[in-house]
């Protein structure tokens, strides 16, 4: 009998299908996945501290609320800081829509 422990395993249920089982195989991947995830959780949790839902992003909530000059103004703001992407708030509302952030598990 070995002295030897196995090294602990992440779950999988977590984790996007490509991403190795291990974090330390490939730790840029893991920490990218939780930086991401860090953010998604701050921009919701700004939401749902403005009076939006919980579970919907900052961005997602402008656009819906397209009808509304106010909401027209913040959503040309935040589509400036994401100059990069062509309208980031419509985006956003599609993702959630389409439940992009859920757990693969979740989107059933």
């Amino acid at each position: 009998m070995s002295s030897h422990r196995e090294k602990p395993r992440l779950p999988q249920s977590h984790l996007p299908r490509h991403y190795p089982r291990y974090p330390w195989q490939h730790p840029w991947r893991f920490l990218g996945h939780y930086v991401l995830e860090t953010l998604l959780a701050i921009d919701q949790l700004f939401n749902a501290i403005t009076g939006g839902w919980s579970d919907e992003t900052f961005s997602s909530r402008c656009y819906r609320n397209r009808g509304n000059p106010v909401w027209n103004i913040v959503r040309l703001g935040i589509n400036i800081v994401f100059f990069w992407q062509k309208d980031h708030c419509h985006q956003a509302y599609l993702n959630e829509v389409s439940k992009v952030h859920w757990p693969e598990e979740l989107r059933r």
